[in-house]
């Protein structure tokens, strides 16, 4: 009697290493790595919150070697799509600074999913504590810093037959470098590349670039006011030039310069234009101030400190209560703060209202009179609150 043995293959099922992947067009994060084998950790997929986080993730998807993937041609945030981080079809990257993505959710895009059992060491990103994201609870555990490392991948094959088995390992490492021009890494919002300059450089020629975050913003900072001269927040809110040119400007607006030490007619009843005008206010809305919250105090013997966002932007003067100063000291520094806040900024977006090249016009003494009868305004005029006595503002430029 013949005895034939035939040699079957002992199949194995296999499991993907965990990591970062993209998804196939239309296939959801979830379904991705329920292929690869592994949980989906969405929360360490919202981390992808940066320029710089998205081409490390580029540079260590598991699959880039499948069809469908291709280098970035810009990576931009887009904060707004539930299916962000992703590629789409036209090579375009996005990345959210803030919110969360969506899992179960496909797209004609190409997802970015972490498919990992421990998200912070199988999804590496170097940057994930720089994102806002990590302010949250439910995200903050996830926000570990980590860069990714060279990973051997063991195939073993063990095919059974009636004589030996035979086991093969083999060890395999792969290792793609990607170089990108550096323009890539500009934040398109904020940012444009300028050759000349060999940098990713503002498009807000206010704003700078923040070191931390690597956008760009307004830079805060402490500005110390003396409460009896205002002038000095006119060099923080403007240009020199521009600041200079206010100073000198009409009737009321020397006030806030060194010219109204010389100039004995400054002040009085009369208005040069819109910008004197708006000047002309601010001394008012001050003079308010010593009938009510400053009543009965030297504003000589005080200073306050704001904190000014940028040139041209957002003033903060809530800090002023929580000074060591009775109660009704801090009212009046707060109202002075809001007052000079609100008519510095007032002054600026009028200028930008006028459409031709500004120039400052210096008067003289006959075109600001002073008079005690009709058509000076009298005392006592006084309705209203701070910023503004007798009206409220068209915008308030502080919070």
């Amino acid at each position: 009697m013949q005895i034939f043995l035939v040699t079957l293959p002992l199949l194995i099922p296999l499991v993907k290493a965990s990591g970062w992947y993209f998804t196939d067009l239309n296939e959801s994060c979830n379904d991705k790595c329920a292929e690869v084998g592994a949980a989906f950790a969405t929360e360490r997929t919202d981390l992808i919150c940066t320029q710089n986080q998205f081409l490390h993730v580029q540079d260590n998807l598991m699959n880039a070697v499948e069809d469908g993937w291709q280098t970035c041609v810009a990576i931009e945030d887009d904060s707004f799509t539930t299916t962000s981080p992703f590629q789409n079809t036209d090579g375009r990257c996005k990345y959210r600074q803030t919110g969360t993505q969506d899992g179960s959710l496909s797209s004609n895009n190409h997802r970015i999913c972490c498919c990992a059992a421990d998200p912070n060491t199988d999804c590496s990103l170097p940057e994930a504590s720089n994102c806002i994201m990590c302010f949250l609870g439910t995200h903050s555990p996830y926000c570990v810093n980590s860069d990714a490392t060279t990973t051997t991948e063991a195939v073993t094959t063990t095919e059974a037959t009636t004589t030996e088995a035979i086991t093969t390992t083999e060890a395999t490492t792969t290792t793609e470098a990607t170089t990108i021009h550096p323009s890539l890494l500009c934040d398109n919002s904020t940012q444009v590349w300028v050759d000349a300059q060999d940098d990713c450089v503002c498009r807000d020629p206010l704003q700078s670039v923040n070191m931390t975050t690597g956008f760009c913003d307004f830079g805060a900072k402490n500005l110390t006011i003396n409460c009896d001269d205002p002038g000095t927040i006119i060099d923080q809110v403007f240009d020199e030039e521009t600041g200079d040119k206010i100073k000198e400007h009409g009737c009321h607006c020397p006030m806030l310069g060194p010219l109204s030490i010389v100039r004995n007619y400054v002040g009085g009843a009369g208005k040069l234009d819109e910008i004197d005008a708006r000047c002309k206010n601010w001394f008012e809305a001050r003079k308010c101030t010593g009938r009510a919250s400053c009543l009965g105090l030297n504003l000589a013997d005080y200073d306050y400190t704001l904190v000014i966002e940028g040139r041209s932007h957002v003033i903060y003067c809530e800090q002023l209560f929580d000074l060591n100063y009775a109660d009704n000291v801090k009212q009046c520094l707060y109202d002075l703060c809001v007052i000079d806040a609100n008519s510095a900024i007032d002054i600026l977006y009028s200028l930008e209202d006028i459409t031709v090249d500004w120039t400052s016009i210096v008067v003289t003494e006959n075109e600001c009179p002073h008079c005690d009868n009709p058509p000076c305004r009298g005392g006592g005029e006084c309705g209203g609150s701070p910023p503004f006595y007798g009206g409220e503002p068209e915008f308030l430029a502080f919070r």
